[in-house]
């Protein structure tokens, strides 16, 4: 979440989720069925992280459950700064 924040990407989009799928697949990560972790698992992991950026304006709120996530100018700056300081 917080590098998909840090890219300007709208986390309630389709082709993020995939991505992010695609990228724990990559990692090693996997479903108990050994498959890939769906996105709402994921999703549910990074709560926190996802809680703290929507609480500094730098993730806007869903409205719905598929509602778009875009990501602030400021709040992709915050997610940058974040991770470069965190490798």
């Amino acid at each position: 979440m917080l590098l998909g924040t840090a890219a300007g990407r709208d986390l309630g989009e389709e082709a993020f989720r995939g991505l992010l799928t695609e990228v724990l697949t990559a990692l090693g990560w996997r479903a108990r069925t050994g498959g890939p972790v769906p996105y709402w698992a994921a999703a549910q992991a990074a709560g926190q992280t996802t809680r703290l950026l929507e609480a500094v304006g730098a993730l806007s709120r869903p409205c719905g459950p598929n509602a778009s996530r875009p990501s602030a100018a400021a709040g992709a700056a915050f997610a940058r700064a974040v991770l470069r300081e965190h490798p």
